[in-house]
């Protein structure tokens, strides 16, 4: 007998956060901004994010990607982004204190992983009513996105998560659209409240 309960996000404590300055000077409105979170690794595909964003970068000459995290594969994806032309657009911050300032301000948030245990990162982005286009991996995103709230991709296909991101960023409606699903979806079923809920409701039936 197994039950699943998803992790809960604290919905308000986000939303105080993601009211604060953002921290980034691409973040001031002129940009049409990519945004991605996660450990700098072969697991999370950042390699084939930057082969996706360098023809968006030529086509929308205006558009920039920051990738929030750490990681060994750093360097590595420094050389890729000079190697593709697109070092002037593509920004490694590290880590930041509060990442839901510039998460928030984002465009649309890419995650281009080859396999997830659960991606908090992609419904993190949903909460702050931010569209998603996500690598289609084992496990947890198809899961999330089901009904259409985001766009799934196959996974490490370059050409196809390209198009994706580029179909977000010239649609202001279909942003629209995906970020008030998106939202909608993790009040629905990944809010910390539900999350307490069906714990307590576990207990009192064991």
């Amino acid at each position: 007998k197994m039950r699943i309960i998803p992790n809960g996000l604290d919905i308000d404590a986000i939303d105080r956060l993601r009211g604060e300055p953002p921290g980034h000077p691409w973040a001031d409105g002129s940009h049409n901004l990519v945004v991605a979170v996660g450990r700098l690794c072969p697991q999370k595909g950042f390699d084939v994010l930057l082969e996706a964003f360098a023809p968006v970068a030529a086509a929308l000459p205006s558009t920039r990607l920051v990738v929030l995290g750490k990681g060994s594969d750093r360097e590595d994806l420094v050389r890729q982004a000079a190697a593709l032309g697109i070092a002037d657009r593509v920004d490694f911050p590290g880590w930041l204190p509060n990442p839901y300032a510039l998460l928030s301000r984002a465009t649309v948030f890419a995650m281009s992983s080859r396999y997830e245990g659960f991606p908090n990162a992609l419904l993190e982005a949903m909460a702050c009513c931010v569209p998603v286009v996500a690598a289609d991996c084992p496990s947890g995103p198809s899961e999330i996105l089901e009904g259409g709230v985001g766009i799934l991709v196959p996974m490490d296909n370059a050409k196809k998560l390209s198009d994706a991101l580029r179909k977000v960023l010239q649609d202001p409606a279909l942003r629209d659209h995906l970020a008030r699903d998106g939202r909608r979806r993790v009040e629905e079923r990944y809010s910390l409240d539900r999350m307490i809920s069906a714990y307590e409701r576990l207990f009192e039936e064991v």
